[in-house]
């Protein structure tokens, strides 16, 4: 039962809190991500080496502690490709993990098995190949980040 209910509840998370990230707008999401993107490179010669070599970035700058039950994160994104923001994107999970995130997709093949569908779901470890999941935290970056059981929603804006 623990499984199940954990992933009914991030399913209803996704659901109820997609009409507030509609709400957000794409300025709000393109300006954080740009920031968030600069404030990384700048900080962290490790991510701008892997964000110059990146096909695409999908950027969630603020994943926000969810205070219910056993608690989750939530967050509100946009996919970067060529420099400017193309989609966007929401996600939730578990109760620990950084404050942002990024999936650095390095190949176009890894890229289209996002863009394939409304939703992308990683159902087990390893990786796809050429996707890499970093977390910012405490100005520390986190590398290789675990994918399973991440979920990826696209948004209609």
């Amino acid at each position: 039962m623990g499984r199940a209910y954990r992933l009914v509840r991030i399913a209803c998370l996704l659901a109820f809190t997609t009409v507030s990230a509609l709400a957000d707008g794409r300025p709000a999401l393109n300006r954080q991500g740009a920031d968030f993107l600069a404030h990384l490179r700048m900080h962290s010669p490790q991510a701008a080496e892997l964000l110059d070599r990146a096909a695409a970035v999908l950027v969630f700058p603020d994943m926000v502690a969810m205070g219910f039950g056993e608690g989750g994160r939530y967050g509100e994104g946009s996919l970067w490709v060529g420099g400017e923001p193309r989609s966007y994107y929401v996600t939730a999970g578990g109760p620990d993990g950084p404050a942002a995130e990024l999936l650095v997709f390095l190949s176009d093949t890894a890229l289209a098995d996002l863009n394939g569908g409304r939703s992308w779901r990683v159902l087990a470890e390893p990786p796809p190949e050429d996707v890499v999941r970093l977390g910012w935290d405490n100005g520390r970056l986190q590398v290789g980040l675990p994918l399973a059981g991440s979920r990826f929603v696209r948004l209609e804006r």
